[in-house]
């Protein structure tokens, strides 16, 4: 009977680990994509050679 507890304390550790691993994964992903679009906002206020012109097409 112990070592089926000490089995069952593994595998609730390991999912543990992998719902944490699954949760951080998806933070750091929604973090990236908001300073991608933050950088790429600012970069077509930057971009322009004048302050009228268009930003360039990779920007857009």
């Amino acid at each position: 009977m112990k070592q089926r507890r000490r089995g069952q304390a593994m595998v609730e550790y390991m999912l543990a680990v992998l719902l944490c691993l699954a949760v951080s994964g998806l933070i750091s992903t929604q973090m990236k994509k908001g300073i991608s679009k933050i950088w790429k906002s600012m970069a077509k206020d930057i971009a322009p050679p004048c302050p009228g012109c268009t930003p360039p097409d990779e920007l857009n």
